[in-house]
């Protein structure tokens, strides 16, 4: 005769630390009541393929940095990235030896990752990945979608010396400003705006910053503009998360031959204003 039993999958919360172990069973012949005799036999359990930990839940979170929270959107170069597995278990009497998360040119040995920087745009794919003290593996992957992003750009900017009415002149009192400009729109989240500054020298103070749109021209100066001096122009160009700044040289007034005041100086080609030079 024979008889079958199956193992219940129970059994291997008494090998938590492997996929397989030694069982035995016992045959035992009796009379009326009374043993007869006894026979045991041992034999290997194995895990079956299917018995795998469970990694819970994957997920990530923006690390929002300076870009404005309410645009609810990763920033290329600009924002980071949490990527979590949370409520990760063993299964049959085993548990969580190790975790592993990579994605974006990162990587953890831990249950959270924290990005640097994330440089790249587009869809980038995170992969996580638990193992169990029996050695099964469970896996999960996530996306996040990065938009494209560079800090703004000026094109060109120049500041020229002209008249009241922006006719350019080498002997002008007013400066005539002018800037192409660009930035990222962020799916239309992100504008940028500028603003010019003008200084005698390079260390004068700065006048008071007047607005610019882009390829459009601002004459300033209010005929103050000095003809034996030279001066710089000083273009900020800012959107919602960076600023850039490009200095310009406005020039003096152009001569063949200027003395400055006194004689005490002398320079070809525009005004003197260094002494004894």
């Amino acid at each position: 005769s024979s008889s079958s039993f199956s193992i219940p999958l129970s059994w291997l919360s008494a090998i938590p630390n492997s996929t397989s172990g030694t069982a035995t069973v016992t045959l035992t012949t009796l009379s009326d009541s009374t043993v007869v005799g006894a026979v045991t036999y041992s034999f290997t359990i194995t895990a079956p393929s299917t018995v795998v930990p469970s990694l819970g839940t994957f997920s990530a979170s923006r690390i929002d940095g300076d870009v404005p929270s309410a645009w609810g959107v990763y920033v290329q170069s600009k924002s980071k990235a949490q990527v979590s597995i949370s409520g990760a278990s063993g299964i049959y009497g085993s548990s969580i030896a190790s975790y592993t998360i990579t994605g974006a040119g990162y990587s953890a040995s831990s249950s959270s990752l924290t990005t640097g920087f994330l440089l790249d745009s587009g869809s980038i794919s995170f992969m996580g990945i638990v193992t169990d003290t029996r050695g099964r593996m469970a896996s999960a992957s996530i996306s996040i979608d990065v938009k494209p992003y560079t800090a703004p750009i000026f094109s060109n900017a120049a500041a020229l010396r002209c008249l009241s009415t922006g006719s350019e002149d080498d002997e002008g009192t007013y400066l005539k400003m002018l800037a192409y400009f660009a930035c990222s729109s962020v799916d239309g989240k992100n504008s940028a705006s500028c603003q010019v500054q003008y200084r005698q020298g390079s260390s004068g103070v700065l006048s008071s910053a007047v607005n610019l749109a882009s390829g459009s021209a601002a004459v300033v100066g209010a005929g103050s503009i000095a003809v034996d001096a030279s001066y710089e122009a000083v273009f900020t160009l800012t959107d919602a998360i960076s600023a850039v700044t490009r200095v310009v040289d406005a020039g003096s007034a152009a001569y063949t031959m200027h003395f400055l005041s006194g004689g005490a100086g002398v320079a070809f080609g525009k005004a003197a204003e260094i002494v004894n030079c």
